[in-house]
């Protein structure tokens, strides 16, 4: 019995180092898969990509914006300066209205009104003329307009030298004079046929004869144009108006006219005292 509980006891020993060698290899294998686990190390690789991502460094687009730089180039307001230039030149070539004052169609109050300048307007010069009296100024609200401005009340502010001399308006009063006949009323008259080629109506003249052969002279001044025959008059003229055709004469010479050599010397008016607008002309004639 004895035996048979050795026996009994050394089976089940050789049974359970059976059963540990072939549960043995099991945990073998299970050292390895840690050591597999360990290929996370190559998840590295997968940290590499980042590394590569250098490419956000194509952000040098950024420094590609020279376009800033272009934006220096509105440091053209160069012409900003250029554009105050201008603003110079009317300042040094204005008129200074210091008390209401007309500003006519030409050099003289005989000419129309074409604006009235208020006391404390700066009107801009244009040109300058021949008449120490007058510039040419543009009109407010119109830059084709000009006039002539009478300069008494007027301070001009710079030189105008440099400005172009202003071409003179028609004349107001402006006439062709020719001698026509000799005439007896008393003594010896001088006939001249006078045609107004102005525009404002002859009112007055004042004639000046010289007899430069008799060595004489006859002045004669009248208000009217009237044609005469001898003594008396054929046509009544009171005034001669743009186009129209009248005469003046030169009266009481002595001697005979005939052969001698005369000028003669007209002035004619716009007005009847013999003011206004004016015109002279010298004629030399041989009767």
């Amino acid at each position: 019995m004895k035996r048979f509980i050795e026996l009994l006891m050394f089976t089940l020993i050789a049974a359970s180092v059976l059963l540990a060698a072939c549960s043995s290899p099991n945990p073998a294998p299970a050292t390895e898969t840690p050591t597999q686990v360990t290929q996370p190390t190559q998840a590295a690789p997968a940290t590499a990509a980042p590394t590569n991502t250098p490419a956000p460094t194509a952000t040098r687009l950024p420094t590609s914006t020279p376009l800033p730089t272009e934006a220096n180039t509105p440091t053209q307001p160069p012409v900003a300066t250029l554009a105050n230039t201008p603003t110079a030149v009317p300042a040094r070539l204005l008129a200074h209205i210091n008390e209401n004052t007309n500003c006519r169609g030409g050099p003289s109050a005989d000419y129309p009104v074409i604006v009235v300048f208020m006391s404390g307007y700066d009107a801009t010069i244009v040109s300058r003329t021949t008449l120490a009296d007058y510039i040419v100024v543009g009109a407010p609200n119109n830059t084709l307009q000009t006039c002539w401005l009478w300069t008494h009340y007027v301070t001009v502010n710079g030189d105008l030298s440099s400005l172009p001399v202003a071409t003179p308006p028609p004349p107001l009063v402006n006439f062709n004079m020719d001698f026509t006949r000799v005439d007896t009323c008393g003594g010896y008259i001088m006939e001249f046929k006078v045609v107004n080629t102005g525009i404002k109506p002859l009112e007055a003249y004042t004639i000046v004869v010289k007899d430069l052969s008799a060595n004489s002279q006859e002045t004669t001044s009248k208000m009217t144009f009237d044609f005469m025959n001898g003594c008396f008059i054929k046509k009544e003229i009171g005034s001669i108006d743009p186009g129209n055709v009248g005469y003046t004469y030169a009266e009481n010479f002595s001697s005979v006219p005939t052969g001698h050599s005369f000028e003669a010397t007209i002035t004619i008016c716009s007005h009847n005292d013999m003011t206004g607008a004016c015109a002279t002309q010298v004629v030399r004639f041989t009767p």
